[in-house]
């Protein structure tokens, strides 16, 4: 299928219907409230039932989520709160918000790192492997189990330990399983003057296949860095973190990255 790509602008932080989104707070690439295409349908979660959208004229317009009929995948993109350094926390938001999307979000994304938090690790290698989750670990059956309750497909960002290594990484599970495990391929998630070799970036990029569609993951600077690793003609998913004021963002501080960011979609 050809290659389809579409432009939206990101709205103002004010603009969103949650009581309890901080300045700080993971956001993934596409910020509108909902866009609806031939193969995904996405709705933006940030803990209230309608969204605000803008009609062709210009004039406000709400969508009732609850409303929502889409035959196509439909993909909840969560801006929930997060506390650096409380696994258990930031599973609950989780599961808030896979509890409250249950039957109407088919996939539910959140940003990068937000199992432990962007801000979650201190360079010492001693200290930040207990930090870091294995995909075996307790913690991850926890995220695995959850997606059996609630029948939702879950993607996250997290601090992946594998033997002795340290990497920012991105899991999507379903039904009990995982299905992909994607590493950050650029270095800027670690303050490389501080690490040494345990910190490490992924090599591999590629897409993956859920319920029948095609995704490619990349995470925060991936796409800046080397875009040309990540051009698709399926979807891309793109989670990062951005720690901006109120203020900043609505005066224009996200910059290219996400004022105006495009995607592109076709079938699988």
């Amino acid at each position: 299928m050809a290659y389809r790509q579409q432009s939206f602008p990101s709205p103002s932080v004010s603009d969103a219907t949650c009581t309890d989104i901080p300045a700080c707070v993971a956001i993934h690439t596409v910020l509108c409230g909902i866009i609806l295409s031939d193969e995904f349908c996405f709705i933006r979660f940030a803990g209230g039932d309608s969204i605000r959208t803008e009609g062709t004229d210009g004039s406000e317009q709400y969508v009732i989520i609850s409303d929502i009929r889409c035959t196509a995948m439909r993909i909840g993109l969560v801006s929930y709160r997060n506390i650096n350094r409380d696994i258990s926390f930031n599973i609950s938001q989780i599961e808030r918000a896979l509890k409250e999307s249950r039957g109407k979000a088919d996939l539910l994304c959140f940003g990068e790192a937000f199992l432990q938090g962007f801000d979650s690790l201190c360079w010492n290698y001693e200290t930040d492997q207990f930090m870091a989750v294995n995909l075996d670990s307790g913690t991850m059956n926890t995220l695995r189990d959850l997606t059996v309750r609630y029948d939702t497909a879950l993607l996250t960002g997290y601090i992946e330990k594998e033997d002795d290594h340290i990497y920012s990484s991105c899991v999507v599970l379903d039904h009990g399983r995982i299905v992909h495990n994607y590493r950050r391929i650029s270095g800027g998630w670690k303050e490389s003057a501080k690490t040494d070799d345990h910190y490490r970036e992924g090599t591999e990029t590629r897409e993956f296949c859920l319920r029948g569609k095609r995704i490619m993951p990349a995470l925060c600077g991936d796409i800046w860095n080397e875009p040309e690793r990540f051009r698709t003609d399926s979807l891309l998913i793109w989670p990062v973190f951005v720690d901006y004021t109120v203020e900043e963002w609505n005066s224009g501080a996200g910059g290219i990255g996400f004022k105006g960011h495009s995607y592109g979609q076709s079938g699988c």
